[in-house]
């Protein structure tokens, strides 16, 4: 008797030794994709001025991402990637640049088998007068505003949060400071002002540029942001 309950503790070691190995190798596999799509999309997503570059990020993310993915303000990996297009295209230059990428929520995401990364970033963008027309419409009929922007950076500090689950993403979440972006850029919090007025970016960090864009339209499960 005592010897099959050595046996079947034993058993049990191994079974939960196996859980957490596959547990620790999945969050492992699941920031190696975190930080890999973070390389494909360092320089954004331009398909017409890269063709290439954006073939290949487009094939990774197509396969890290499942088609119906969702966030609170749209969804599918369709318009995720027209969001990153139209923020590429509407801007002189755009990178990004990631800071810090780390496993969240571990003991709320294993009861349910997701796993929840982090990743804090910052994106830098170069104003053109496409980025008034597109991203800030009414600020373009001020030539004088207008000429004062163009050629101007400004830096986005924002987090992304992918969930995965089996190997892929289901659900993602972001956050931005928008504001403190436009006051660094503009040095006038008069024209900060105006320029948040006047954006088409959501709190979220998400373009409104047609109605499959709406903020929180989406009611999300074990968000991390």
């Amino acid at each position: 008797m005592q010897r099959q309950i050595e046996m079947l503790q034993r058993q049990r070691q191994l079974l939960d030794s196996a859980v957490v190995n596959a547990r620790t190798n999945a969050v492992t596999h699941a920031i190696d994709l975190t930080k890999g799509f973070y390389v494909h999309f360092s320089n954004g997503y331009n398909p017409m001025s890269h063709p290439e570059q954006s073939r290949q990020a487009e094939t990774f993310l197509r396969g890290i991402m499942r088609k119906d993915a969702i966030c609170s303000e749209f969804q599918g990996v369709d318009l995720f990637l027209s969001q990153y297009q139209m923020a590429t295209e509407s801007h002189a230059s755009m990178r990004v640049f990631v800071h810090e990428i780390v496993v969240v929520n571990q003991d709320l995401s294993s009861k349910d088998n997701s796993i929840q990364i982090l990743a804090k970033a910052t994106a830098r963008f170069r104003v053109s007068r496409t980025t008034l027309e597109k991203l800030f419409p009414r600020i373009i009929d001020d030539e004088e505003l207008t000429q004062q922007l163009i050629g101007k950076e400004y830096a986005i500090q924002y987090d992304k949060v992918f969930h995965f689950k089996h190997g892929r993403v289901f659900q993602h979440e972001s956050q931005v400071d928008f504001c403190n972006s436009m006051l660094e850029m503009a040095q006038n919090p008069f024209v900060a002002m105006k320029l948040l007025e006047a954006s088409l970016m959501t709190k979220h960090g998400h373009l409104k540029l047609d109605s499959n864009i709406e903020e929180d339209m989406n009611q999300l499960d074990n968000t991390a942001l």
